[in-house]
């Protein structure tokens, strides 16, 4: 009780000592939060789906399914024997996508990229995924979807050999509780 009546006391002093209802930007009746841009430019969606870098032909075809139901595969998972069980499972099941690792909680690649990606020159990749193109033509086969999972945020692969990109704290690239 005695903890709950200090908490409540900090709280309300807080609130007191930092006004920060004040220095937010009133919201008006009505007003339609979708128009707010907070400092980004909006981007024409028709110019980004007609735009030719965010594509590529791998001349496999992957229907979306009505409902995605699918399990989380690790990189070493999806490159080792395991994968058949996985895919075993899927198709039993009501399953009927995967979500694969493409690029890890490290911030590593799972694959190794080909010699003229501009990622082979950072050096991240480990070879879980021997075939990449050959996993996702097994897929294809199966009719499961394939769903690739890109870690961005977390990424002390990056941290380390671009501290300059990170959130850093005191001059130190800034870690969780585990180090990361």
């Amino acid at each position: 009780m005695q903890l709950m009546k200090w908490a409540a006391g900090f709280a309300l002093a807080i609130s007191l000592a930092f006004p920060i209802a004040a220095q937010a930007k009133e919201q008006k009746p009505g007003e339609d939060f979708a128009q707010r841009s907070y400092g980004f430019e909006i981007i024409d969606e028709r110019m980004v789906a007609s735009s030719t870098l965010f594509k590529y032909d791998s001349g496999l075809v992957f229907e979306y399914p009505d409902a995605v139901r699918g399990i989380y595969v690790t990189g070493h998972s999806a490159g080792g024997a395991r994968f058949k069980n996985l895919i075993e499972l899927v198709e039993t099941t009501d399953l009927n996508a995967m979500v694969i690792d493409i690029k890890d909680d490290l911030g590593n690649l799972t694959y190794i990229p080909n010699d003229e990606s501009p990622l082979k020159e950072l050096n991240i990749e480990q070879p879980y995924i021997k075939d990449p193109h050959a996993m996702l033509e097994e897929l294809e086969e199966k009719k499961i979807y394939p769903i690739a999972r890109i870690v961005v945020f977390k990424d002390s692969v990056l941290a380390d050999m671009r501290p300059e990109l990170s959130f850093t704290e005191g001059g130190n690239v800034w870690k969780n509780g585990r180090g990361e």
